[in-house]
């Protein structure tokens, strides 16, 4: 940008190309996510133009020189392209808002009924409530607002940012990102781009029946058609999944064969299934598709996803780190539901096999279909925690009978989450979690070992010490059952 290739143009020539130049750092900003470098570079290539333009009107019109005002120019010039590129990034959120903004082209799906919609009607415009874009003000204990720290107190009233499968869920971009107000939302290519993403793993070992089931099944489905659902609508399908096992299940049967009749386990077996609600069910199914342990911000997108793309967007979303064809809420898999003629069933198949032909779950995880996931997933609670009653010693019988008479479901979720993610870390940690909470000595000689600090395992500060509390070991992850138990509590 050298003077003598501007210095024979007009003042009018030179705030063209200023104009110009202005044009192209405003579009930058829209066509790129590296738009910082181009707008600097073309916000100082519009400010030099427009400072020769105006040297030389004033040149031109008024005086010979106004080497004062070029000279300051130029010599700030740093602190000029620095306060630009604030107020330019700054201006580009907002204007980014004030488009969004736009109520021609937001959809409230509560103002329709509940016939099919398709998105492309509406432009797959969808406006984002704002207990979702915002943290819940709620969370906070205003009778200690003395106590906490104003930084906290505004960190609350900020947007959530999110990041990770909440992004690809709200179609962001796969980055950080805080929620705006209304989301562009297309189902189908965000179906295809988490597949993509479950066979970009290396170990592509059981990727053929995965990429069978997406490429037959998956990549048929019009997700643009939606018939609005909500997490209400959900808990009462899983509710009614629940009443239908337990109206059609042969327990009669089931006692004789598998408990041997044995009445004092029958009856612990009963009492503990009965324990099992709807809240269970959401809550490990929360953890099995949710990336993080904010419970109130899982409950808000899976309430969001259901109300603007229904039950079926989510009942087909890949298990994206595992290398099964595991999918849906629960991310079942074929070690669950399976069954062949050479009689090698999955965990739920076999207790498939308690229930009359018409009630029963689809041979193959990969038929499974609407309210064959959440009777999946509760036959699969079940044939865990018939594991625990069948084998279970005189110690693990208190152990689940302490676990059956508590009010608060909340272990018992975690309990079936542990076990669905991995079935022999049940026995493990609900013995563990039994001696912490009953016997007084043997907690003070886990939180006063000589060679450690004392150990403190009520984490969450409930006064009480929970089930993913129970097991300190530096081979076993906890944040899978943590997960669950602030899922179940925002429930």
């Amino acid at each position: 940008m050298s003077k003598s290739k501007t210095n024979n143009l007009t003042p009018k020539e030179q705030a063209k190309k200023s104009w110009e130049a202005f044009l192209k750092a405003w579009k930058n900003i829209l066509q790129t996510t590296k738009w910082a470098v181009k707008t600097v570079w073309n916000t100082g290539e519009w400010l030099y133009h427009l400072v020769e333009a105006w040297d030389l009107a004033i040149h031109n019109k008024l005086w010979k020189s106004s080497n004062k005002i070029v000279n300051f120019t130029k010599r700030n010039i740093i602190k000029i392209l620095l306060a630009t590129s604030i107020l330019t990034y700054s201006w580009a959120k907002v204007y980014q808002h004030q488009k969004d903004k736009d109520p021609n082209k937001i959809e409230l799906y509560e103002d329709l009924d509940k016939n099919i919609i398709d998105l492309k009607n509406i432009g797959y415009k969808i406006k984002t409530p704002n207990s979702l874009r915002r943290k819940n003000l709620d969370l906070l204990k205003w009778r200690d607002i003395d106590s906490l720290k104003w930084e906290k107190i505004l960190d609350s009233l900020k947007l959530r940012k999110v990041g990770d499968l909440y992004s690809y869920y709200l179609w962001y971009g796969w980055e950080p990102v805080e929620i705006w107000d209304t989301i562009i939302f297309k189902p189908n290519e965000i179906i295809a781009l988490l597949y993509q993403r479950k066979f970009n793993r290396k170990n592509r070992k059981w990727f053929t029946v995965a990429k069978e089931f997406y490429d037959k099944t998956v990549s048929n489905i019009n997700f643009n058609n939606v018939v609005p659902s909500s997490l209400d609508l959900m808990t009462k399908n899983i509710n009614d999944a629940i009443k239908e096992v337990n109206e059609n299940f042969d327990r009669e049967k089931f006692w004789k064969e598998r408990l041997k009749n044995n009445k004092s386990k029958i009856n612990l077996f009963k009492k503990i299934c009965d324990k099992i609600d709807q809240k269970c069910l959401i809550a490990y199914g929360m953890t099995e598709i949710m990336p993080s342990r904010d419970g109130e911000l899982n409950k808000e997108v899976l309430d969001f996803l259901l109300k603007n793309w229904w039950e079926r967007f989510v009942m087909n979303l890949p298990a994206v780190n595992d290398d099964y064809a595991s999918f849906g809420f629960y991310q079942l898999t074929s070690k669950a539901v399976f069954d062949t003629w050479d009689e090698k069933k999955g965990w739920v198949s076999k207790m498939n096999l308690y229930m009359p032909k018409e009630h029963k779950v689809p041979w193959s995880v990969i038929m499974l279909q609407w309210q064959d996931h959440h009777k999946a997933a509760y036959l699969f609670a079940m044939y865990n925690l018939y594991t625990l009653v069948f084998k279970a010693d005189s110690e693990m019988v208190k152990a689940l009978e302490l676990l059956a008479n508590q009010q608060d479901n909340n272990d018992l979720t975690q309990l079936i989450a542990i076990m669905h993610n991995l079935p022999k870390n049940g026995q493990p940690f609900l013995y563990e979690w039994y001696k912490l909470n009953t016997d007084k000595n043997y907690l003070h000689q886990k939180t006063h070992n000589k060679k450690w600090k004392p150990y403190n395992y009520d984490l969450n500060w409930n006064k009480k010490i929970d089930l993913y509390e129970s097991f300190v070991s530096p081979k076993t992850s906890h944040n899978y059952w943590k997960k669950t138990y602030y899922n179940r509590k925002s429930l």
